[in-house]
């Protein structure tokens, strides 16, 4: 079986070959619309028509076109239409995710999600900002985003690399340890 993000980044690859052949297209372009869509996803109503095996897919297209108002460029209609047919409708936020990811690569840096569990300072972001990008040797943009089950401390995230120094995780390594004994 394959796995999902494996294939929301080959769909977020060929939109970006795509972006690039098409000068009306462009990456940013693509991000707005995926954003788009992917906000309409929180609506269990919108959810519904979309996965409605009734409905045909072109309805379900040119109903989500006519909503968003959209004109019907057809590399993106197309690109609907696809998804709907082999049923992966539901890895557009993963596509939008991996086609942020390919346009910071090209912009030359990444982004380190940072979950903490109390809001952090800006000038300690700041310093955190400087020594994350040491130990990861890039040139990122952080997000900061809080998770109060963490307890205290941090989880750096920076593509696939994971760097847990929360208090949640280091509770968890010694409980392990302690049933051990």
């Amino acid at each position: 079986m394959v796995d999902c993000s494996t294939v929301a980044k080959s769909y977020a690859e060929a939109l970006f070959l795509v972006s690039k052949d098409d000068s009306s297209l462009d990456l940013n372009s693509w991000i707005d619309f995926l954003e788009e869509i992917v906000s309409l996803m929180s609506e269990d109503c919108f959810i519904q028509l979309m996965m409605n095996p009734g409905l045909e897919i072109v309805v379900k297209v040119n109903l989500l076109f006519e909503f968003l108002s959209l004109d019907i460029n057809s590399k993106k209609y197309n690109f609907m239409l696809l998804l709907l047919e082999k049923n992966r409708f539901s890895l557009l936020p993963l596509i939008l995710d991996s086609l942020k990811e390919i346009k910071n690569k090209k912009d030359g840096f990444s982004i380190a999600k940072v979950f903490t569990a109390f809001p952090i300072p800006d000038d300690l972001a700041n310093r955190m900002l400087i020594i994350i990008e040491n130990k990861f040797k890039l040139k990122l943009k952080m997000q900061i985003l809080i998770d109060k089950s963490l307890i205290g401390g941090v989880v750096i995230i920076v593509g696939d690399k994971v760097l847990d120094m929360s208090m949640k995780n280091r509770l968890k390594k010694m409980q392990e340890a302690l049933l051990t004994i």
